[in-house]
């Protein structure tokens, strides 16, 4: 329950607060909160409505073409590896070793697995938001940058119809936050008690007894560079600060500051997977396939009530016939017709069950898959009539409607790097980190040299242990590699006891040299 508060309002909360309140209504007016709503509780399983009077007795069958098809279009969107290639044409060496640089930090925030979020949040909310920010450590002076995904209906614009986050006046977020945590990042002039709990924002998901408090953050600019502000419902957290650290050295028998840089990006990134006319608010792939869903459902579940009310037999029994017999349907019982006719039990013919609802099930189930990109060709289902070059290419030509929703994916992989930069430049000085050519030290004056960056997802090719186990079988069968060859370059996670294989044929008389 809300505290009982008598704010002071500062003019700037009272701005952040109503902004927070018009961006909370454009999205309800576009009905995202219960689009996305509905999206989720499908691709979960949870199909049926609260079940009616005539409904209510009803099996409810659910058969998850939501699940399947999301789970298919995310696997081929993220199958594909990215590779993030930074370009300087006056120092080409030193774009080349921030690319690795790059690569490094990639790794170091679970980038792949942000990525598979992210393309979820778009296929169920139509949508994702990457977020960079600085997360202090317990240990003084230290640090290191992080990376989250946020839910797009709680990221506000200062104007929704623009597409393009960077152009944005300001960007807001709002999130909630524990009370503890609140009060440790607050400046030292704020009011404690001003710092109460808040039923704002909450959902279904939070205990009823937290202590969370809805935390504005937005980030704008003056003189293209970017700033940072934090307010709660009732007052200012953080009074604005510009995102680049201040750096403070002596100078004489003075400590000065200065700024390494100016931040003049947003470290927001803000993706559509289907982009919406005049919003950047995208459309998803499940709002879609949503009504197909339900009329599978419900004919499955009537299907499944005809069979459950005739499976068992319903009788005709004259007065007195059966005579205190029970019909229990057990195989091979015997009744008594204590009737005069001899005809006082006899079984109530049913009508056969019509095979059109099935058919059409499997017809609009059929559809769905051929729209969503989702046919067996698509999923790898085994298809006996046609030879691997055919399927390979109607998987390619059957491809082509997602490279576009793939390209826009890359685009903001893309923007997604320039930010990474930006944030590399900005907060580490002299980072040590490691790759293939051994302890490397990342020096961030180094590249505060004029230079022009440029970035590129690189289109690699995903590859399969089952295409590698396919060339080496052929070229073994050709005679071009011999067995210690083809044993050595088999896929580790194909082939459990590699090394004792090999063993063998080292020792053997009769393996080929």
């Amino acid at each position: 329950m809300e505290s009982e508060v008598v704010p002071m309002y500062e003019e700037q909360v009272t701005d952040l607060w109503q902004k927070y309140r018009n961006g909370v209504e454009y999205i309800s007016r576009l009905g995202l909160p219960e689009t996305v709503r509905t999206n989720v509780a499908f691709y979960e399983g949870d199909q049926w409505a609260p079940p009616t009077k005539a409904t209510k007795n009803m099996p409810r069958p659910v058969v998850n073409m939501v699940k399947f098809v999301c789970r298919n279009k995310r696997a081929r969107l993220t199958l594909t590896p990215v590779k993030l290639v930074y370009k300087c044409e006056s120092n080409p060496a030193l774009a080349e070793r921030f690319s690795r640089f790059g690569q490094y930090m990639m790794r170091e925030m679970r980038m792949s697995e942000l990525d598979t979020k992210a393309v979820r949040d778009g296929l169920l909310k139509g949508s994702y938001c990457y977020h960079f920010y600085w997360e202090d450590s317990p240990l003084v002076g230290e640090g290191r940058l992080q990376c989250e995904i946020l839910d797009p209906l709680h990221v506000f614009f200062a104007n929704p119809n623009e597409q393009d986050e960077q152009k944005q006046d300001w960007i807001l977020i709002a999130s909630r936050m524990p009370l503890s945590r609140l009060r440790a990042m607050a400046d030292a002039t704020v009011d404690r008690s001003l710092l109460v709990p808040d039923s704002d924002c909450a959902d279904l998901s939070e205990q009823t007894d937290s202590d969370l408090c809805t935390v504005l953050t937005r980030y704008f600019r003056v003189a293209d560079q970017v700033y940072c502000e934090r307010a709660t419902k009732y007052c200012l957290v953080n009074r604005a600060a510009a995102l680049s650290p201040e750096i403070y050295v002596p100078e004489g028998g003075d400590v000065v500051s200065y700024r390494r840089m100016a931040a003049t990006l947003y470290p927001i990134v803000f993706g559509s997977y289907e982009e919406r006319e005049n919003s950047i608010y995208g459309l998803s792939e499940v709002e879609g396939i949503v009504p197909n869903q339900r009329i599978i459902n419900h004919i499955l579940g009537m299907e499944a009530l005809a069979i459950q009310n005739s499976a068992w037999g319903k009788y005709i029994v004259t007065k007195d016939a059966l005579k205190g017999q029970q019909i229990s349907n057990e195989p091979g019982e015997v009744l008594v017709d204590y009737s005069t006719s001899g005809n006082g039990i006899r079984k109530l013919e049913h009508a056969s069950l019509s095979a059109l609802p099935i058919s059409y099930v499997d017809s609009l189930t059929n559809l769905t898959r051929s729209i969503t990109g989702s046919s067996e060709i698509m999923t790898g289902e085994q298809l006996s009539n046609l030879s691997g070059t055919a399927i390979a290419q109607l998987q390619s030509q059957a491809n082509k409607p997602i490279e576009e929703t793939r390209e826009r994916f890359w685009r903001a992989k893309e923007r997604q790097g320039m930010v990474l930069m930006q944030c590399c430049r900005l907060y580490y000085d002299r980072k040590i980190w490691h790759d293939d050519q051994g302890e490397q030290v990342f020096v961030s004056d180094e590249y505060d040299l004029p230079m022009t960056v440029s970035v590129e997802a690189c289109m690699g090719t995903g590859a399969t242990a089952a295409a590698d186990i396919n060339l080496l079988e052929t070229l073994f069968a050709k005679g071009a590699i011999d067995a210690k060859t083809f044993v050595q370059a088999y896929p580790d996670e194909a082939l459990c006891n590699k090394q004792g294989i090999l063993d063998l044929l080292l020792t053997s008389a009769d393996a080929p040299v």
